[in-house]
């Protein structure tokens, strides 16, 4: 899905109306906007050389959990953190940016970066008692947009991270 973007069924009972399908609903009217500005120049993304996913909560107790790389044809299966969620390439490949629950912030989500072997873990926000989740990247792999969750105001609010230093900068209202 461009830019991170997933549909995928409501599990939090904060969202749960008769007019919403999923979390995608919720925020269609400010990512397409978002996603016209990041686009606007019709940059052509260079394509990683591997594919990253996570795996969680599985059933099957001898596979792991976390996030994994693997190669596009299926090959050389990487396990790279035993935690985390929402593993997106950055478009240099140089990245991987991810969401993850931190016992801080009451396991609450929220965004790391990575290098593609897993190391190098930087935590880049830190919003006490919201959900920050769905990261991904701009163009030239500088900037980070994300959805914070705003459980009292029942919204999402869209931010932009600047990776290299400086504070969140929010993009909605």
């Amino acid at each position: 899905a461009a830019f991170g973007l997933q549909t995928r069924p409501l599990s939090n009972p904060w969202l749960k109306s008769p007019k919403t399908t999923s979390l995608l609903e919720v925020r269609k009217p400010m990512l397409s906007r978002l996603l016209g500005a990041l686009t606007a120049k019709n940059t052509a993304l260079k394509p990683a050389s591997r594919i990253a996913f996570d795996r969680i909560n599985s059933n099957v107790h001898s596979l792991q959990n976390g996030v994994f790389t693997i190669g596009p044809d299926g090959s050389d299966c990487r396990h790279i953190r035993s935690s985390g969620k929402e593993p997106v390439w950055s478009p240099n490949g140089r990245k991987i940016a991810f969401r993850e629950e931190t016992e801080d912030d009451g396991w609450l989500s929220s965004i790391f970066e990575m290098t593609p072997d897993g190391g190098n873990v930087r935590r880049l926000t830190f919003h006490k008692g919201y959900l920050a989740e769905m990261p991904s990247w701009s163009p030239d792999s500088n900037y980070l947009v994300y959805s914070l969750w705003l459980h009292e105001d029942y919204r999402y609010q869209i931010y932009r991270l600047d990776t290299r230093g400086g504070p969140p900068v929010p993009l909605t209202d």
